[in-house]
């Protein structure tokens, strides 16, 4: 049994991972054939143009990335954020972490921060 993620890096990670695997499995189906069986269905079609696994995998690829550079030191810091020339001539030698690139990408995957 796998031990559950428990800071918030972790947890993004995790659900990052989760829709990684899925969007990497739904991109092996036929998704034209999904389309010939709804052909006079002009929604469904637009509907899977939208929702492309392989867009989503890029997607998720890329927030990935976001979450890479924003990674807390052991000062509780978001490392990315505190290296920031904006950061450092606020005159702050920390920045809060959660960031708001953080908090930002755990709204856009619907997960609630606060606990």
């Amino acid at each position: 049994m796998t031990t559950p993620p428990t800071t918030l890096h972790d947890r993004l990670r995790a659900e990052l991972d989760r829709r990684l695997a899925l969007t990497r499995t739904a991109g092996t189906l036929n998704w034209n054939a999904f389309a010939v069986r709804k052909k006079n269905d002009s929604a469904w079609i637009s509907f899977l143009r939208l929702h492309n696994p392989a867009d989503a995998t890029r997607r998720y690829e890329g927030e990935l990335e976001v979450l890479e550079r924003h990674v807390t030191t052991t000062t509780g810091c978001c490392l990315n954020c505190c290296d920031s020339t904006m950061h450092r001539n606020s005159g702050f030698s920390t920045a809060p972490y959660p960031c708001a690139d953080l908090k930002s990408l755990a709204s856009r995957l619907g997960m609630n921060i606060d606990g």
